[in-house]
């Protein structure tokens, strides 16, 4: 695992990984993995660092990546659970990349209305925008 990893064999490295249920590593397979974009198999790898790695990053990552694979009904289905992800950075890390629909269920799930109005906005979902805007002035 790690030395494929250190050869930049990340999709390799992440199935040895796996294979030995490993995750002690995982700092190194989320940069290598977000490096070559290889978000389905770190998707894989994240859910199975959550079940041994109780890290705040894990569960960001796994957020993160979900977006990245358009898997937004996963993502939803995840933000809605029990998890320890920092949606509120991964939110507004999307909306800079231009990620709109997943940062819009992102800052659904926090009720961050200000920040969903403007994803709506970009979306041309105007209507929304104005009902969004309103609950953040409230």
């Amino acid at each position: 695992g790690k030395a494929q990893l250190e050869n930049g064999t990340v999709p390799e490295a992440i199935e040895s990984y796996l294979k030995a249920e490993d995750a002690t590593d995982y700092q190194e397979v989320i940069l290598a993995a977000e490096r070559e974009e290889n978000y389905e198999e770190l998707i894989k790898y994240l859910l199975m660092a959550r079940l041994t790695a109780k890290d705040q990053l894990v569960d960001t990552e796994l957020v993160y990546s979900y977006a990245k694979t358009d898997r937004l009904s996963d993502l939803e289905e995840f933000v809605s659970g029990t998890n320890t992800a920092n949606v509120q950075s991964v939110g507004d890390r999307l909306y800079d990349e231009k990620g709109y629909k997943a940062a819009k269920i992102l800052y659904q799930s926090i009720q961050n209305n200000g920040r969903l109005a403007s994803c709506h906005v970009q979306l041309g979902e105007y209507t929304a925008a104005v009902d969004a805007a309103r609950k953040a002035n409230n």
